[in-house]
């Protein structure tokens, strides 16, 4: 089971996440479930590494586990980091919705 925490402000602003887990949906390297949350995840953090004005922590040191936390975000990067978190939010949340025994929201 893969479990995601977020914690999500009123306006959709993603200030931190946590994904651990493995969905355990197939074995390693043909887990359609896996993969998709990793290209999800992995996509928010490279855009927000590329995207000068966000300033965020992130750790994948340990296998199975990702942790973020934003620290700032420029003004003039509010709606590119809002979208952002909509495109992960979303993709998440609907994986959770269609693979409820291998995806949990916490």
């Amino acid at each position: 089971m893969i479990d995601i925490d977020f914690d999500i402000d009123g306006a959709g602003f993603i200030r931190s996440f946590s994904v651990s887990g493995h969905s355990g949906f197939a074995s390693k390297g043909s887990d359609i479930v896996c993969s998709s949350v990793s290209i999800l995840v992995d996509s928010f953090l490279s855009s927000c590494e590329l995207e000068e004005g966000i300033e965020f922590s992130s750790d994948t040191s340990v296998d199975g586990l990702v942790k973020f936390s934003v620290l700032g975000v420029e003004e003039v990067k509010t709606q590119r980091y809002l979208g952002f978190c909509m495109v992960l939010a979303v993709g998440l949340k609907r994986l959770a919705s269609e693979f409820p025994r291998y995806v949990r929201l916490i």
